[in-house]
């Protein structure tokens, strides 16, 4: 039987929808909750991963972000992907609009976040994607050395966040993800909502173009 370790990394805070989903996940017989607090994040994952790693009871470690609310069965349906990494599916704000925090990978190397999911209802593969819902199986994180998470600043001033890096590192040493769109999470981020408003104008002006 799976084990997991569902930890929640803050910086400080957690949302009230987080915590109510969280505690929920935690009545399981087979999960135990904490909450790792600190800076900067991927200091906090690295952290929730050497504990995970020293308790052998658990077979997965579920990293669950602090303003993010899953379905009250998002591990249930990750572990049936049968994968060693699964991940659901959330938005995220980017400078040029809303994207999905999942990726593909280029010929060059460079990640990409997606416009658009490749199904809304089927399984799918995914070179990368935010650690907000994310089930890592014990294999995995035995396999990969510290640090598993790790945010870099390039010479040109563009970055790579802690989890791509994860995913980068994954995929080195042969490890793929799967994505269960089923698995959808609400994403609370305070945001100048002009410009989602004009986000939204944009897009229905190219629908009655179109």
């Amino acid at each position: 039987m799976a084990k997991i370790l569902l930890i929640i990394p803050t910086g400080g805070g957690v949302h009230e929808r987080t915590a109510a989903v969280a505690a929920h996940l935690s009545r399981e017989e087979n999960v135990d909750m904490g909450i790792m607090r600190g800076r900067p994040g991927c200091y906090n994952r690295n952290n929730a991963v050497r504990i995970f790693l020293a308790n052998k009871q658990y077979t997965h470690l579920f990293f669950l972000d602090s303003d993010t609310e899953p379905p009250l069965d998002a591990i249930e349906k990750l572990l049936k992907c049968n994968a060693l990494i699964a991940t659901g599916c959330y938005a995220v704000q980017m400078r040029d609009g809303l994207r999905w925090a999942m990726a593909y990978r280029d010929s060059v190397g460079k990640y990409w976040l997606q416009k658009k999911r490749p199904s809304k209802k089927i399984r799918f593969r995914v070179d990368a994607a935010g650690a907000g819902c994310l089930l890592i199986h014990r294999k995995v994180l035995e396999a990969i050395k510290w640090p598993w998470f790790r945010w870099l600043e390039n010479e040109d001033g563009t970055q790579i966040s802690d989890d791509i890096f994860f995913f980068k590192k994954a995929a080195e040493h042969g490890f793929t993800a799967i994505c269960e769109p089923a698995v959808e999470c609400r994403h609370y981020k305070e945001m100048e909502i002009t410009q989602l408003m004009k986000l939204l104008e944009q897009a229905k002006e190219k629908k009655e173009c179109g």
